[in-house]
C-alpha cells in the first residue's frame, strides 16, 4: 500500500476528493499529500493490533486471535478506499 501510494501521489490532482456524503456528493477535498493518511492508518492498525495481540496472548487466546484476524480485513478495507480515491 505504501509503495502504491508512493508511485501514485505525483499524478494526483490538488483537489483530490477525500469524502463523500450519503448522496454521493464530494463534501471534503484535500491536496495530493492527504492520501498518505490511509496507508499510515493501515500501518498503525497493523502495528497496534499485532502489539496488543502479543500482549494479550498469554491471558486470552481468543482476543489475541480476533485482533490478528481483523487486521487483514482492515488492510483490505483501507486498500479498497485508497484505490477508489486514486482511481
Amino acid at each position: 500500500m505504501l509503495a502504491y501510494t508512493f508511485n501514485e501521489v505525483d499524478f494526483l490532482p490538488d483537489g483530490l476528493p477525500l469524502h463523500w456524503d450519503a448522496t454521493g456528493e464530494v463534501d471534503r477535498t484535500g491536496d495530493a499529500s492527504s492520501i498518505w493518511t490511509l496507508p499510515l492508518l493501515a500501518l498503525t492498525v497493523l502495528v497496534v493490533n499485532t502489539g496488543l495481540a502479543t500482549l494479550v496472548l498469554p491471558f486470552d487466546r481468543v482476543v489475541a486471535r480476533l485482533l490478528v484476524s481483523f487486521t487483514p480485513l482492515v488492510q483490505i478495507a483501507i486498500g479498497i478506499a485508497l484505490l477508489r480515491i486514486v482511481n
